[in-house]
């Protein structure tokens, strides 16, 4: 039997060349000498591109964010006017209506069942964010992989969509969600003591 192949890759920048540091969970690695990102991509370090988005809040906090369809019995949605009346939502898109689905899901150390619940509420009031002018800015640790988010994407899209759900016993046999273009973006909230907060939306986890 052969021996277990075993790559150590040192956490090297590959802009300024300075070493990183990264806590056990972590999955993208920002320098703290020059601020830019990266991951690792079939054992190399590879740059990792990173949104900022505009808001107020102190605390930068990372989220991948995708564009989604999702397919069910009544055929499939890929905007806002098709997918909010699944939601049971009084909430009207108005001229968003044509807007694409979009998922903001955490990338951050939380629990899944808060994790859900904030992209959930983040999807049904469908947020829309400037980018800010600012890069490299500090964030917080990315525990959660871009090859992990399609299972908790699964979860957050059907948390939304919990009364059809339940009034149909074989809504799960056509389901499925389909996610495009995701990217790493980071939103700003507030933190008080153990809680997130972002005024703008009125969100708090």
């Amino acid at each position: 039997m052969a021996d277990a192949f075993v790559k150590i890759v040192p956490l090297i920048c590959g802009r300024c060349s300075q070493r990183m540091t990264a806590q056990r969970e972590q999955v993208v690695y920002q320098c703290g000498t020059c601020g830019s990102s990266w991951e690792l991509r079939a054992g190399l370090i590879s740059a990792r591109p990173v949104i900022h988005l505009s808001g107020k809040g102190a605390l930068l906090l990372p989220f991948w964010n995708a564009r989604f369809q999702m397919t069910c019995e009544v055929g499939n949605v890929v905007d806002l006017s098709g997918f909010l009346p699944l939601c049971g939502s009084v909430k009207q898109p108005g001229d968003k209506g044509t807007q694409p689905l979009m998922l903001n899901i955490p990338a951050f150390a939380l629990p899944p069942h808060q994790a859900v619940k904030l992209a959930r509420n983040m999807l049904v009031r469908f947020p829309v964010f400037g980018q800010s002018r600012a890069v490299d800015k500090p964030f917080e640790a990315v525990t959660l992989a871009e090859s992990d988010i399609h299972t908790l994407a699964e979860l957050i899209v059907l948390s939304a969509i919990v009364e059809k759900r339940r009034s149909n016993p074989n809504f799960l046999t056509s389901f499925s969600v389909q996610l495009y273009d995701s990217q790493l973006v980071t939103i700003p909230f507030d933190r008080d003591g153990n809680r997130y907060n972002q005024v703008d939306l009125n969100l708090e986890v």
